[in-house]
This record gives C-alpha cells, structure tokens and sequence, in this order.
C-alpha cells in the first residue's frame, strides 16, 4: 500500500510571504478573468509570483518585456488560438526557452493531434484545473525540487537496501529501523 504526505519545511518562526520579491513569476495567458484569477491565487499560494494576460498581443508583449521563469497556456485565446502563439513565442529571443504548461479545455483533443510537431510542451492539462498536476509541472518547469521525499520505515536491512535499490534516484529516501526513529526523523 502507499500514502502520501505533504512536504512541510520546519517553521522558522519568522512568516514568509508567498510572494517574495525573488519568487519565479509566472506569466499566465488565460482569458477567462475567472479561471486566470483561480491560476493567480493557486500559484502565489505556491509561493511564486504572477502575471496575467488575457490575450495573445499582451502575452507576446510581457514576454517582450519580462523574463519568466514558466507561462500557463490556455489554448483558447480571443485573438489567436494557442498553439500558434506557441509557435510564435518559440521564435522570440525571451520564449524560444521559456517552459509551458497548457492548461485548456481541449488540452487532451490538441494534444493527441500535434504527436508530430515538437513544442515542448511541459504538460497538457485539461479543465478543470488539477492542483497537484500543475504545481508538479511548474516546479519540473523551473527546476523546483520534484522528487518526492519518502521516509521508510523497516527493521529488516537487507529490505531497506532492496527499497533503496528500486528507489533510486527517483525519490529522496530516508530509511529508519523503528518507529522512534521514524517520529524523530
């Protein structure tokens, strides 16, 4: 069987903003003022910083201006479909790197049907938004710590050893005898 914790870092008794001035910002291209605020929230909760489009002219003109350390792409756009901005913003000097994640009702549909064509594309997610999933894509996205931090607990060496083997370096692995030592770990 598997359970999952949250990932709590030790309070240092000092408050931390969610948005502190040395966050990555994200530029989120959504034009739906509902679903773009939704992002916004989500995503300083996240502890990164926001900026918001809500069509292709403005996203071309932040990404002209600004630096970004990933962008949400909602394929639906008023005055460009999303893929062709994709397309274009992989052709100016600021967004030819830059990670995308789609999040977009047709996600899957567009997905399926671009196999061929390379956009490098971080994730494809689908309406209604998955939490997890987008937090998970931006931190690969930007190079956030993604690996999970897993604490075993089990007296027999040779099966600790065994875990670890399996494990890899997929996960950061941290194996205890009893279960004292797994509440002071």
């Amino acid at each position: 069987f598997e359970f999952r914790l949250p990932h709590v870092a030790r309070d240092s008794g000092e408050p931390s903003s969610p948005t502190a001035p040395d966050a990555p910002t994200i530029l989120v291209v959504e034009d739906d003022p509902d679903i773009a605020g939704l992002l916004e929230v989500l995503l300083t909760s996240a502890g990164l910083r926001v900026d918001r489009a809500a069509d292709a002219k403005e996203a071309k003109t932040r990404l002209a201006q600004d630096r970004y350390a990933a962008m949400t792409l909602d394929l639906l756009l008023p005055d460009q479909d999303g893929i062709s901005l994709l397309c274009d913003v992989r052709t100016l000097p600021a967004g030819h790197d830059v990670p995308v994640v789609v999040v977009s009702a047709t996600a899957d549909m567009t997905h399926r049907g671009l196999k061929a064509k390379s956009l490098e594309v971080v994730d494809w997610l689908c309406k209604p938004i998955d939490t997890d999933r987008l937090l998970a894509a931006l931190r690969l996205a930007i190079g956030g710590e993604d690996r999970p931090a897993i604490l075993h607990v089990e007296d027999d060496g040779d099966i600790r050893a065994v875990v670890k083997f399996i494990v890899g370096e997929s996960a950061d692995l941290h194996s205890v005898e009893t279960c004292n030592d797994a509440r002071e770990a």
